[in-house]
């Protein structure tokens, strides 16, 4: 594990012109925060990969944690809070192959693997209807229920004429 320690009146600068710092490198293709910050999740340009770090704003560390493995790479990540305590993380991310992945972590420091959405279609081939799988272009994180249950709006078809579920 890497820890940085940044004295607390400066952490948020501090965070803030190191993730642009690395945007305007090309080494970051997107990234995301929690709505209390406390962690961060961000993929680099090329990677398969999502990594999520954590930040103590009292202490001003911040600490990278688990890596999140995908088979393409990503397009879009979203994360927010859990509801299963302050150690808790939801990932959801969309790859470059229309798939979306989310993770549903009760804590950072599981290494779980991810629910894989699809968005099953049909095609008419030859006079019959096949199924096949459509192409997710956009996720967003909808709603965390009591229960652990996570719900997500999809956004499938194409970028002309979307279409959308949850």
């Amino acid at each position: 594990n890497i820890t940085r320690t940044i004295p607390p009146p400066f952490f948020h600068a501090a965070i803030f012109y190191y993730l642009l710092l690395l945007l305007l490198q090309d080494q970051l293709r997107c990234i995301s925060s929690c709505d209390d910050a406390k962690f961060i999740v961000a993929s680099g340009v090329g990677k398969k990969s999502i990594q999520v770090w954590r930040c103590n704003f009292g202490e001003g560390d911040v600490t990278n944690g688990l890596i999140l493995s995908l088979k393409h790479r990503p397009l879009t990540i979203e994360c927010k809070n859990g509801c299963d305590g302050e150690d808790s993380l939801i990932v959801l991310s969309v790859s470059e192959a229309g798939m979306a992945y989310l993770w549903n972590m009760r804590s950072v420091s599981d290494d779980v693997n991810p629910s894989k959405i699809s968005v099953k279609g049909n095609m008419e081939e030859a006079g019959s209807l096949k199924k096949h799988c459509v192409s997710i272009i956009a996720a967003r994180i909808h709603a965390l229920e009591t229960t652990g249950q996570v719900k997500a709006l999809i956004s499938f078809g194409s970028v002309d004429s979307p279409q959308f579920s949850d």
